[in-house]
């Protein structure tokens, strides 16, 4: 290299190394946060039909895996005014992996938090209206998914 050529290489690398010291110590970002992949919202309201379940899927590529997988649900039901609904509550709430091992489960709850750890693959979101309900529920579910 020409000593030009070195001299340019040299302050960038003290530039870089001076960003990285400075973070460290102040509230600028550190240089991994600039290489960290971006959360992945998750926003949907669904309707679950009186006396049935409802599943929702998630999945990402692998390229963004593993990650964390966390947010809060809600059901609604008579609050929402839902003809021969006498209450909010779901009979059941799941999260399944892959291999459909249980990884959360909730039973008889207006709303829950939900925090798992995704490895890839297909994770399955069970909620349940019971066989006997008379009515309808309507669910928001909201969350993120943060790759590592």
């Amino acid at each position: 290299m020409n000593p030009g050529k070195l001299r340019r290489v040299g302050i960038v690398l003290a530039i870089l190394a001076c960003w990285w010291c400075m973070s460290r110590q102040t509230p600028f970002p550190s240089p991994s946060w600039v290489f960290a992949a971006a959360p992945i919202p998750i926003n949907q309201t669904f309707t679950i039909p009186r006396g049935q379940e409802y599943q929702w899927t998630f999945s990402c590529p692998q390229s963004k895996t593993p990650g964390r997988l966390y947010g809060h649900w809600s059901s609604r039901g008579a609050s929402d005014s839902l003809k021969y609904a006498m209450d909010d509550t779901l009979v059941g709430f799941t999260i399944t992996d892959p291999n459909n091992k249980v990884l959360q489960q909730l039973s008889h709850q207006v709303s829950g938090n939900f925090d798992v750890r995704y490895e890839g693959g297909v994770y399955t979101f069970t909620f349940s209206d019971g066989v006997l309900r008379p009515s309808a529920r309507v669910v928001t579910l909201e969350g993120t998914y943060q790759p590592d």
